[in-house]
């Protein structure tokens, strides 16, 4: 090798360092100008999702033609009226300012009340097919959850996050609060009318509770025990047939259906195991209908039978009616996807409707590029999923539901999905086909419901979860994609006792954690500050658990997330409006910054996102906005639009959500949609920055590549990019 070559190469490798690491130590010991960086406007890429998305329905007669009254999740939502004698939609009405309605309700008088999740209550008159807006019934409420009405027209519903009741008079167009159904209990999920008294089932530990509306005055009725369960499940819905209160139990393994006697007050010795019908029939020649073990069967409220009716049904019924008379009378239900379903019990007959309902733009849930650098993204609430190519500018859906996490590792994309902390693996390479790909692996199990983060390193990929609604403990899971024989994972609970994991990060051996004080939906927490910790991950046991100390917090944070390792080596992480580095050597706090001062008990689960960029800085959605940061100078250089959800494309650009669209930010390049910073680190010129490259730069300057640094993906991010040049660079300046 000649001098010449070996000082031109020399220079190559500091070039490439200077570009990527802003901490790249000068021979002073001092630290180095981030390059500049430019950001253009927002562009608007679209809505990737849409889906018929579908949780409650409601019937009546007006005029002598049965309808259907149901609701698509949108932006905003849509109530649907479809006359079912035709089956076609006579009227669309928007709800404006919600996106969700999981209760209706339909009174004697041709009026319909839809309660949203966005807390306010609406009235359809069949009449005149206008909504009104009532009003919201409780302020300071999150979303009417469960609603009934009594003899005289008035509606009853049930909220969260406070648990609690309130009647609408229809009359005097009035609101009245009656309180918590049960302190601390932060659903009242489920409501029935019978005889007078209002009945309202709580969660996330059940109660039964019995209203007087004249009076206010509340009595609880004592819930049939459950053999082998302490804490009771969610009372998830109540319904009444005759002089019967059916109770449905969910929650964890418990799916049944209890049935109490509101004469003789008291319950039946039946418990329906299995039961998967939401809602009870209403009553139809003294039986109500349900399904059971994905089966519809009838109850006798004479001789308390259940009965196969010998009809399949796979999918939940969102509420049912009946429609027609005598030999023609048939049960009418919605599914979430739209289809309408007919049956008739007696004769053991079932005909399917094609949907005739329009699917609507679903809110963005996750988003983060894959190992092909195309952006994958989910919704909520939605069964289906998408991907966009930045490169091409396509966009494709298909088959998933609710994802909580991805990260690419392998080549495949692993993916944690909400309910069951469900875990599945996509090839990028391979069509997208129902069960197939993505493809199921396991379920975490253990008491375990949302894999919110995802980490790789040697072999194996973690999730980090949040438990079950009413549970406090979230768990680390370790699986082991290469091997072939069997699904080979383990569940460690409470590494951090009472909490759950929702930052992670891979380096050498270790893996490092972070935790949020808040468990499932329904819990109190029982710690007051989040934490950190360090996992041995060949052993499968915890080196370390610690609090960072943070001298810019207001207070210890009850969320540290968007766990990354920088080109520094530096654990880089972010709580409430803070971005800060720990040694992962000593654990000591080393740099800081409050970006958002002022800001505190951020974020219950959802992570804070922390993305390193080919030109050094560190992308970010700090705060629920897109920030830029500068790590030498711990400035923010850029602030942009509020999201949740946000990834750097191979193109340099930011992508993020907005509600239901995608959006992105140009950076370095004032052409949407053109290559970003140039991939100068590319030594090889093969187009992007890879192994080759490293090796080229120590073949070259002498500097061998020891097995370590010849892992491919060097700083745990689960990406080959240029951050691991940064690191090879910084080696070689050491030496």
């Amino acid at each position: 090798m000649s001098n010449s070559f070996f000082r031109k190469s020399m220079i190559l490798c500091l070039s490439v360092l200077m570009l990527i690491s802003p901490l790249a130590a000068n021979a002073d010991g001092a630290e180095a100008n981030s390059p500049a960086a430019t950001f253009g406007q927002p562009v608007d890429l679209g809505s990737p999702i849409q889906q018929i998305s579908i949780f409650d329905s409601a019937y009546n007669q007006v005029d002598g033609s049965d309808y259907m009254y149901t609701t698509v999740s949108g932006t905003p939502a849509v109530l649907n009226v479809i006359n079912l004698n035709t089956y076609k939609i006579v009227n669309t009405v928007p709800l404006e300012g919600s996106e969700q309605a999981w209760v209706h309700q339909a009174d004697k008088n041709g009026s319909v009340y839809v309660g949203s999740t966005s807390n306010i209550l609406y009235r359809y008159d069949a009449s005149s097919g206008k909504i009104e807006r009532l009003g919201v019934p409780i302020p300071g409420e999150g979303g009417i959850w469960s609603m009934t009405l009594d003899d005289d027209g008035n509606v009853y519903g049930g909220t969260f996050p406070g648990g609690k009741v309130f009647r609408y008079d229809a009359a005097r167009k009035q609101f009245t609060d009656f309180g918590s159904a049960v302190e601390g209990q932060q659903y009242v999920r489920s409501m029935a009318y019978h005889g007078g008294y209002v009945y309202a089932g709580t969660g996330s530990t059940g109660h039964l509770i019995r209203i007087d509306p004249a009076t206010g005055a509340k009595d609880e009725i004592p819930l049939k025990p459950i053999p082998g369960v302490d804490a009771y499940p969610f009372v998830y819905n109540l319904d009444v047939a005759g002089d019967y209160l059916f109770a449905h139990l969910s929650g964890g393994s418990v799916k049944q259906l209890i049935v109490y006697d509101l004469v003789n007050k008291q319950w039946l010795d039946t418990a329906i195991e299995g039961y998967d019908g939401v809602k009870v029939s209403p009553e139809r020649n003294g039986k109500v209908y349900f399904l059971q073990n994905k089966k519809l069967v009838s109850f006798d409220l004479a001789s308390h039978e259940v009965r196969d009716t010998g009809i399949a049904q796979t999918m939940s019924m969102k509420n049912s009616g009946w429609i027609g008379t005598n030999a023609q009378e048939k049960l009418v239900s919605i599914q979430f996807n739209g289809i309408v379903t007919l049956m008739q019990p007696e004769k053991g007959v079932r005909e399917e409707l094609h949907p005739i309902v329009e699917g609507q733009s679903a809110p963005l849930h996750v988003l983060e590029k894959g190992p092909d650098g195309s952006l994958y993204m989910s919704a909520y609430p939605s069964a289906n999923a998408a991907r966009y190519n930045p490169a091409t500018k396509s966009r494709e859906m298909f088959t998933m539901n609710q994802a909580e996490s991805m990260g690419a590792y392998g080549g495949k994309l692993y993916i944690g999905i909400y309910p069951g902390a469900q875990i599945h693996e996509l090839s990028p390479d391979l069509p997208f086909k129902l069960n197939e790909n993505p493809l199921y692996k396991f379920s975490v199990g253990e008491e375990q419901d949302r894999p919110y983060v995802f980490a790789a390193g040697d072999d194996k990929v973690f999730f980090g979860t949040v438990p079950l609604y009413g549970k406090l403990g979230g768990s680390l899971v370790t699986y082991e994609p290469a091997s072939v024989t069997s699904v080979t994972y383990s569940v460690y609970r409470n590494v951090v006792q009472d909490q759950s994991i929702v930052g992670l990060a891979y380096k050498d051996g270790k893996l490092y954690g972070s935790t949020s004080i808040h468990g499932g939906l329904g819990t109190q927490p029982t710690a007051s500050e989040a934490k950190m910790f360090v996992w041995d991950t060949e052993r499968g046991s915890k080196l370390a658990e610690f609090t960072p100390a943070l001298s810019t917090a207001i207070k210890n944070p009850l969320m540290i997330s968007g766990l990354t390792f920088g080109p520094d080596g530096l654990l880089w992480a972010a709580a409430d409006g803070i971005i800060f580095a720990v040694d992962p050597d000593t654990l000591e706090v080393v740099k800081e910054a409050a970006i958002y001062p002022g800001v505190k008990d951020y974020g219950m689960w959802n992570p804070i996102h922390l993305r390193w960029g080919q030109d050094g800085l560190l992308y970010t959605d700090l705060y629920g906005r897109i920030t830029v940061l500068d790590v030498g100078t711990m400035k923010a250089v850029y602030t942009g639009p509020e999201t949740g959800y946000m990834a750097l494309g191979d193109d340099g650009h930011i992508y993020y959500a907005e509600g239901t669209r995608l959006k992105m930010i140009p950076v370095n390049d004032s052409e949407p949609g053109n290559p970003g910073t140039a991939p100068s680190a590319d030594v090889n010129g093969d187009g992007s920055v890879n192994l080759l490259d490293l090796m080229l730069v120590a073949k070259h300057t002498g500097i061998p590549v020891s097995d370590t640094n010849a892992r491919l993906d060097l700083n745990g991010d689960g990406v080959i990019d240029v951050a691991d040049v940064g690191i090879i660079g910084l080696s070689m300046l050491e030496h």
